[in-house]
């Protein structure tokens, strides 16, 4: 997860963590929650931008489908994870659908 939602943050954080993982590229960096101090659109263009030859695949988690559909608006959503489970199905009715678009 972010820090900070500002694209500068964005290529730091892919660092860091390629630094901590001892690897010259990820399989899948994932953006967990939007943060407050940037729109996701913006966020999602530096880190679509900035994922070649560093990020394999990108995604998103615990997005709705506002959210979801945003992103993919400013680029390529490789992955969603959501919460879902037996008690927690809602997105079977709109996420699940817009995902597979």
């Amino acid at each position: 997860m972010f820090a900070s939602g500002e694209p500068s943050s964005v290529r730091q954080e892919c660092e860091d963590s390629l630094r901590r993982l001892r690897t010259d590229y990820l399989d899948l960096f994932q953006l967990h929650s939007p943060t407050d101090d940037v729109p996701v659109e913006e966020t999602w263009a530096r880190w679509s931008a900035s994922r070649a030859g560093k990020t394999r695949f990108i995604g998103v988690s615990n997005f709705d489908v506002d959210l979801l559909r945003r992103c993919s608006e400013v680029g390529s959503v490789d992955s969603v994870q959501p919460v879902y489970n037996i008690l927690h199905r809602e997105i079977e009715h709109e996420l699940i659908p817009c995902a597979a678009l």
